[in-house]
């Protein structure tokens, strides 16, 4: 949760309900990443892209955790 607060700060800031999303879908990717086996860092890179959706105005938590494809 520390790394979603950590990002939000550098750009503008987040409402608490956005801020509520941000954690939601940080927690559920750490957990993903966690169960997968993959690198911690990858929890970093988790984080900087649930801020961009959530900053694009994504809400839902389980759309912002989802894996993507790099593009």
């Amino acid at each position: 949760m520390g790394q979603v607060i950590q990002f939000s700060r550098r750009n503008r800031g987040f409402d608490p309900e956005s801020t509520a999303v941000l954690i939601a879908a940080y927690e559920s990717a750490i957990a993903a990443i966690a169960r997968s086996g993959q690198p911690q860092n990858l929890c970093e890179i988790a984080a900087r892209r649930i801020i961009a959706m959530a900053s694009k105005g994504e809400r839902d938590p389980t759309d912002c955790a989802r894996p993507r494809s790099p593009q």
